[in-house]
């Protein structure tokens, strides 16, 4: 049966809750905590959601955008079709995560540690990953347009199938897979930070 709407509304720990077309937008949910739920068609935009915990939980056409998540633990994760521009992830761990087809332009993945994860047909466009780590990530057909990597620390990370065009802090994405269509948009993004100008 599906909960109620706003039934994540006062926060604290749920588990098996089937949350559908709630809008949450804009609440205090901080330290909420989810296990084996589903969210289908839910508003979350400008929430606080700082400290929560997410396990064995799908997350469909939600909307996440301006979501705050810093420090949030997220493991075995689903998030398809959903939107999440500007959405702080900021120091929080996700392992074992798959996100399919959503729009998470400028998102902050600052110093987050994702293991396991992979981003598939997602549009990253300007999405912050200054300092994260990378273990077993997967970016598969995303648009990476001016996504920053400064800082990175990759591990068994793929970018092949992915668009990189103006990608920054690629001297960090050292020993990140990427395919050969891939080498020149990569070689000319750190050509630019080293001081080069390219004149054709």
């Amino acid at each position: 049966e599906p909960a109620p709407d706003g039934m994540l509304d006062a926060g604290g720990a749920h588990e098996d809750a089937d949350v559908r077309s709630a809008d949450l937008s804009d609440r205090r949910l901080d330290n909420l905590e989810l296990t084996r739920c589903a969210l289908s068609a839910v508003q979350l935009t400008g929430s606080q959601l700082r400290g929560s915990t997410w396990r064995d939980v799908r997350l469909v056409e939600c909307e996440l955008s301006g979501a705050r998540l810093s420090s949030t633990t997220l493991s075995r994760v689903e998030v398809h079709r959903s939107r999440a521009i500007g959405m702080v992830l900021a120091d929080s761990a996700v392992v074992h995560a798959r996100f399919v087809e959503c729009k998470l332009d400028g998102a902050n993945f600052r110093l987050v540690s994702l293991e396991q994860c992979v981003f598939e047909g997602c549009s990253l466009v300007e999405a912050d990953f200054g300092g994260a780590t990378l273990r077993k990530v997967a970016f598969d057909g995303c648009d990476l347009t001016r996504a920053d990597f400064t800082g990175v620390e990759c591990e068994h990370t793929s970018l092949r199938g992915s668009t990189v065009e103006a990608v920054r802090g690629v001297a960090s994405l050292r020993g990140a897979v990427v395919s050969q269509d891939q080498v020149l948009p990569l070689a000319l993004s750190a050509f630019t930070t080293l001081g080069f100008v390219v004149d054709d």
